[in-house]
């Protein structure tokens, strides 16, 4: 079988870009598109070198550990909300690699499974809450200068 690369490198960099951008839209975040491609970019060399002669350790456990902590600070920055959604992005990319595995096998009853927990890992992960969130646009005023922004509604500003 050929692999090439750039194929390798296009697809996981795609992969890690919707899967980004889905974990910031399940968490009621604004999409940061910028940050998130660059993390996908990282994401898509790092599948890239994993394929490079002598590079293949860093295809281990450890590795892909650090390059899924690193592209999760990168799309998502270093606050408590950006930890707990580094955390979802690492679990349900650990999750989505266990999918295509399963599919990989043709075994029937390992996909549903890794199906059926990767669905109840987003129900846990967000508390039942994901897309229920309503932004609004809002205009602060301070000192005679007026910003519109996009607020998130919840039970303590309503």
């Amino acid at each position: 079988m050929v692999v090439y690369l750039d194929g390798v490198m296009g697809l996981n960099f795609l992969v890690d870009w919707l899967l980004l951008l889905g974990v910031n839209r399940m968490s009621g975040f604004p999409p940061g598109l910028g940050r998130t491609a660059a993390a996908a970019v990282m994401g898509g060399g790092y599948a890239g070198m994993c394929l490079v002669p002598g590079f293949g350790f860093l295809g281990n456990g450890l590795w892909r550990s650090v390059s899924l902590g690193v592209m999760s600070m990168t799309a998502f920055g270093m606050d408590r909300s950006a930890l707990r959604r580094g955390v979802l992005f690492v679990v349900l990319s650990m999750a989505l690699g266990g999918l295509a595995l399963s599919m990989d096998s043709g075994r029937f009853p390992e996909l549903v499974t890794c199906a059926g927990v990767l669905a109840l890992l987003c129900r846990i992960g967000f508390r039942g809450k994901a897309g229920a969130q309503q932004f609004h646009r809002v205009c602060i005023s301070y000192n005679g200068k007026t910003v519109a922004v996009n607020a998130l509604e919840d039970t303590g500003n309503t």
